[in-house]
């Protein structure tokens, strides 16, 4: 939709599920396509961000969602920010415990963007299985979609094992 310049139904999506069942490759499939398509994508690591940038999520946050605002004007075309194991932006403050204030300003910067920016489009993974750990106006019509994902059942381990053994 956004490449044809078309507003998005869902600006975005988490992708949530139990660790290592491929959302981290799905998330930069993702960013090739919206690439190949003369996008651009960035890639976050909130560990990183929160390193740079000791006390100030929230500020660096703003800082990359300026960025890809800025750029997506200047190109006339989307970018897709896309943050990796990103539990700590997407659950609510309130679970954070301590530091829940701290968090509360993440997720404040990442409802003024999320959805009210259309050349801007959002994905996250997290390893949280429970939604109801998500901060819900994060995740509300026309901002985030989630999208759950499992572990493969046994028809689809015997399907990628039949594949890889065929190829190999």
């Amino acid at each position: 939709e956004i490449m044809n310049g078309r507003p998005p139904k869902n600006p975005g999506a988490v992708f949530n599920g139990p660790g290592g069942t491929g959302k981290t490759i799905l998330l930069k499939a993702i960013a090739k396509i919206i690439e190949n398509c003369g996008g651009t994508s960035l890639e976050c690591n909130v560990a990183q961000l929160t390193g740079e940038n000791v006390g100030s999520l929230a500020k660096a946050l703003d800082s990359l969602f300026q960025k890809a605002v800025a750029e997506a004007r200047k190109t006339g075309k989307p970018v897709y920010i896309y943050f990796d194991e990103a539990d700590s932006v997407i659950t609510k403050a309130s679970l954070q415990g301590s530091v829940a204030g701290y968090f509360q300003d993440a997720l404040n910067v990442m409802k003024k963007y999320i959805g009210n920016y259309p050349e801007i489009i959002v994905a996250i993974s997290c390893n949280i299985e429970d939604e109801s750990r998500f901060d819900a106006p994060v995740i509300r019509d026309g901002r985030l979609k989630t999208i759950f994902v499992g572990y493969p059942g046994y028809a689809e381990r015997t399907q990628m094992w039949r594949h890889f053994l065929k190829e190999h």
